[in-house]
């Protein structure tokens, strides 16, 4: 009994080492992605997407072998949910870093937590509890907070047109993340497959609507970094999300604009403000307020350890 409770132990211990360095990938993107900007953004996408995919089919030819060829077909259903939701939400997220300041862009982003624990309030057996309007409102501050530039005025303040798509980024990936936990056609190789589909799909359009891209070898090592973090992130969290602490890897990752902004802010890329510093802080806030009953459910199973 020992044994296997050492045993549960260790694998839960792995599993939550994985989730916090998917977390900590994921606060990496958008420094990556302020390297490789100068892409045109469907190629940035095709790009991403290519080399997500192939990092997981290259993790299953090393662990499962015999199972690869049947990976790679999943039924069609199960692909397509993923390919509409993380595509759009992807090209909304990339292009707000295009035409918004890119550390206000990602702290925007960053609100997807909060619109699934209130979309999911929605669901059966769920209500809508006070704390989570409360939370959402405080997050909502800190967009206001960011663009409030030291004016009164609400007037003045401006709004641009990254800050908007950034915000329905947020919106779309908290709708799809409510809705795939109830879709009733999930499959563990959806994901990885719908890469590579959304991989060709934008490459056609960076041929169809972008002007051609001269290869800048200072930028291409970005965009491929940046698709093989989103590729081991996403293996990461699913062996996270099967051997580890759920409810504390859930907490951890709304720390997640903090640490990216940090990141930004460590490798020079944007000054720090009040105004970012404090936009960052009501967005983390608002959001464990919001989630206030697995923050206490959390502690209180730590506490009693």
């Amino acid at each position: 009994m020992r044994l296997s409770l050492g045993r549960t132990n260790i694998l839960q211990i792995h599993g939550n080492l994985a989730g916090v360095f998917s977390i900590l990938l994921w606060s990496c993107s958008a420094l990556f992605f302020s390297y490789a900007e100068s892409m045109p953004t469907f190629l940035l996408l095709s790009t991403t997407f290519f080399f997500g995919g192939i990092i997981f089919v290259m993790i299953w030819g090393v662990r499962s072998p015999q199972n690869l060829a049947k990976n790679l077909r999943p039924p069609l259903m199960s692909v397509l949910f993923p390919l509409i939701g993380i595509g759009l939400y992807n090209v909304l997220y990339y292009n707000a870093f295009k035409y918004a300041p890119i550390e206000e862009a990602n702290i925007i982003n960053y609100m997807w937590p909060t619109f699934i624990i209130l979309f999911s309030c929605f669901l059966p057996e769920h209500r809508l509890k006070l704390h989570v309007i409360f939370g959402a409102l405080i997050c909502f501050l800190g967009i206001c907070v960011l663009r409030i530039g030291g004016e009164l005025n609400v007037s003045a303040w401006t709004f641009e047109l990254g800050h908007f798509l950034a915000f329905l980024a947020a919106l779309t990936w908290g709708i799809y993340s409510v809705l795939i936990k109830k879709s009733q056609h999930n499959s563990p190789s959806a994901v990885p497959v719908s890469f590579l589909y959304n991989a060709a799909f934008f490459l056609c359009l960076h041929f169809l609507f972008e002007e051609r891209w001269l290869i800048d070898w200072s930028v291409l090592p970005a965009a491929i970094v940046l698709g093989c973090m989103v590729g081991v992130g996403y293996f990461m969290w699913d062996i996270a999300m099967s051997r580890g602490d759920i409810q504390m890897l859930g907490v951890l990752s709304y720390l997640t604009p903090i640490s990216s902004i940090f990141l930004l802010v460590t490798f020079g890329y944007p000054v720090m403000t009040s105004n970012l510093f404090f936009a960052a802080c009501f967005i983390v806030v608002g959001t464990l307020i919001a989630s206030k009953d697995r923050v206490i459910e959390v502690y209180q199973r730590y506490k009693n350890k």
